[in-house]
């Protein structure tokens, strides 16, 4: 009785200490925007690799951190791979075109249609495009981490072309 009571108070403080329980895990993140905390950002985590792993999605808040929900709300992320997908609804044009290159056709062309009609073919993003999708996106991360916390390091001059 007394052996399975300390294997039982182990498991317990093992699993407290990686932050993973019931198969999930606390991950602790902040995203950044130039070095300064992103407040509004959703951030989703895509699975990689051969094993299925269901999609964990979470909101900055003003400080920049998020917490992740799998299943049900702020319940973690399944231990794994990840890609990380970085979006933020622009609140404004401009705060939608602040990171605009001049040398892009496409950049000019939203801008073009952004000033002609509301309804446009493709997603409104207050930050660079790179970030929006799991193809595109430099970022990841492993689940759980090796440190704590985990940070997304956004940059608004990723994914512009130089200047000709």
């Amino acid at each position: 009785m007394l052996y399975r009571i300390m294997a039982l108070t182990t498991m317990i403080l093992v699993g407290s200490v990686t932050g993973c329980g019931e198969g999930m895990c606390d991950l602790h993140a902040k995203v950044t925007l130039d070095g300064q905390p992103l407040e509004g950002a959703s951030v989703t985590l895509v699975g990689t690799g051969k094993e299925a792993r269901r999609t964990a999605v979470g909101i900055s808040d003003a400080e920049g951190l998020v917490q992740f929900t799998t299943f049900q709300p702020g319940d973690g992320v399944a231990p794994g791979e990840y890609k990380v997908v970085i979006s933020k609804t622009p609140k404004s044009a401009a705060e939608e075109f602040a990171n605009v290159d001049p040398n892009n056709p496409e950049d000019l062309i939203r801008m073009e249609m952004r000033g002609r009609t509301a309804n446009l073919p493709y997603t409104p993003s207050a930050l660079p495009r790179v970030y929006l999708s799991a193809e595109t996106t430099p970022l990841s991360c492993t689940v759980p981490p090796t440190e704590e916390p985990v940070v997304f390091n956004l940059e608004s001059s990723l994914g512009r072309r130089a200047a000709r």
